[in-house]
């Protein structure tokens, strides 16, 4: 089934309504998990309503958290988000880092005790489209098993960095893993195997079964999981991948002295997050920066290619189901209108 955008979003507004959040903060929600609907990451959109219902109804999110500065200087804040929704945390605390970043240059955040804050590019895009560099990232439950391990011991750690165009503003946003647990959430969902070398199970060896990897990773002592950046074999680098992973979670989850993703558990998060928003005019006038940017993209879409084919560049598969989405609407699979439908029952809201 399909849906029209602004459909979608007076929907999940109306179910955060009905779950307790006032009308602005449900569509700040709302409009997070749209924007990754749009952009095609239907792993971070309306089908992660059931995550969500599960957390409040448990109370390991706080409806009426108020987000607390621990510590400040001048270009710098640690945030408690007191188990606030992840969206509503870190759209006030990039508000923030943005005006501060246009009186000083550059601002940098650290924010603790959050929950799980969507598809990381929307903060990264708050950003650039206020013609600033954006960049954002999240831990995340322990998902990710190091290279020879058995057993996942960081999240699959995603960033996005967002920089301003004339046109469409170029935005990367990906998990440090081969893949994030929402895209395995997904092929469960459609009953597809997993392709490639995502993810192992308890032996070390390659999973298929999206279910065997969802099985793994909620019980009490998580087996398996979704393998770092450069897959099963380290002559494939993986060991890189594990790095990158590893960086975000120092970035994220101790420098805001939050709990690191081993250390956390299926019931309450303490999510970690991390912000930074650069003025590129400290370095280069706006107006060069974008020629000088374009050009060097452009450039590589005209490079000779052994398909015939053009070079994709980052976030250029995200723009063109943005464009397709908003004209034709926003695909829901079945398990996931099924879900959609029964809350929607409980909620006594019409869809």
């Amino acid at each position: 089934m399909k849906i029209k955008s602004e459909f979608e979003i007076e929907l999940l507004t109306k179910i955060f309504i009905g779950w307790g959040f006032d009308s602005q903060k449900a569509r700040i929600v709302a409009d997070v998990l749209n924007y990754a609907d749009l952009r095609g990451i239907y792993s971070h959109g309306i089908q992660r309503l059931t995550m969500y219902e599960k957390k409040l109804n448990a109370g390991y999110i706080d409806r009426e958290a108020k987000i607390q500065v621990v510590k400040q200087v001048p270009n710098c804040i640690v945030v408690d988000a007191q188990q606030a929704m992840g969206q509503l945390a870190s759209t006030e605390v990039m508000d923030r880092l943005i005006r501060v970043a246009r009186k000083n240059g550059i601002a940098f955040a650290t924010v603790r005790n959050s929950n799980h804050f969507g598809a990381a590019g929307y903060y990264a895009e708050m950003a650039s489209q206020a013609k600033m560099i954006g960049f954002a990232a999240t831990s995340t439950n322990p998902l990710v098993v190091p290279p020879r391990a058995k057993n996942p011991f960081l999240g699959s750690n995603p960033f996005a960095a967002a920089f301003p165009l004339k046109k469409n503003d170029f935005v990367f946003d990906g998990a440090t893993s081969t893949v994030s647990l929402g895209r395995i959430e997904v092929l469960e969902k459609l009953n597809e195997q997993i392709p490639g070398e995502w993810a192992i199970d308890g032996k070390g060896e390659l999973e298929k079964n999206p279910a065997n990897v969802l099985s793994g990773l909620t019980q009490e002592k998580r087996t398996g999981g979704v393998l770092p950046i450069g897959g099963i074999k380290e002559a494939n680098s993986n060991y890189k991948g594990f790095a990158i992973s590893l960086l975000i979670e120092i970035m994220t989850a101790i420098f805001s002295q939050g709990s690191i993703a081993a250390d956390l558990g299926n019931g309450k998060h303490d999510i970690s997050h991390f912000f930074m928003v650069i003025d590129p005019t400290l370095f280069i006038s706006l107006k060069q920066f974008k020629i000088q940017l374009t050009d060097m993209l452009t450039r590589i879409q005209k490079l000779e290619t052994v398909d015939g084919k053009k070079v994709t560049l980052p976030g250029e598969k995200e723009q063109i189901a943005l464009r397709r989405n908003i004209k034709a609407g926003i695909e829901i699979d079945d398990k996931t209108l099924q879900q959609v439908k029964r809350i929607c029952s409980d909620l006594k809201i019409d869809f």
